[in-house]
């Protein structure tokens, strides 16, 4: 099904199967709930009676493990390693 739109404002206009069709498009942000639904505020429940398109957009995770994290759940084997000693550690002129 060919679907072409033209958005302008708050106003879309999309064209499906030669048939032209108003739509009144409104954006806000909110919070789904543990049941799935999502309160529409109030300035704009006039406008969405009956049947209604709904996108939903989602913000993908923006945090990354840190390099710690990933160093300690895979961790770099590299022959013949050996770990400092306690003093080694604070010495300075190595």
């Amino acid at each position: 099904m060919p679907f072409d739109s033209c958005y302008n404002s708050r106003v879309a206009i999309a064209s499906i199967d030669e048939e032209i069709m108003a739509m009144y498009a409104v954006e806000f942000q909110t919070t789904v709930k543990d049941d799935g639904s999502i309160d529409i505020p109030a300035a704009y429940r006039a406008h969405v009676k009956g049947t209604i398109r709904v996108i939903i957009l989602t913000e993908e995770p923006t945090t990354k493990p840190s390099i710690i994290h990933q160093l300690l759940e895979n961790p770099r084997r590299v022959e013949n390693f050996t770990p400092f000693k306690r003093d080694e550690i604070y010495d300075r002129s190595l």
